[in-house]
């Protein structure tokens, strides 16, 4: 899911830079995409963190 969310973002982004076409988005709307997109990236690498490093909430010694 988040694979196809990068891959749409990015066909956004290069759809944009293109001046001469039809589709066009505000700044506001890329950054929120590319905010998301990050997002998601971010919360990802989080989770893999977490799982393989989990926290052990046993006090030490005990």
């Amino acid at each position: 899911m988040t694979c196809a969310w990068l891959m749409f973002t990015a066909l956004l982004i290069v759809g944009t830079g293109f001046k001469n076409a039809a589709f066009h988005l505000s700044d506001t709307v890329l950054v929120a995409t590319l905010g998301s997109a990050l997002a998601g990236v971010i919360g990802m690498f989080l989770v893999i963190l977490n799982w393989l490093y989990p926290r052990s909430d046993k006090p030490d010694g005990k």
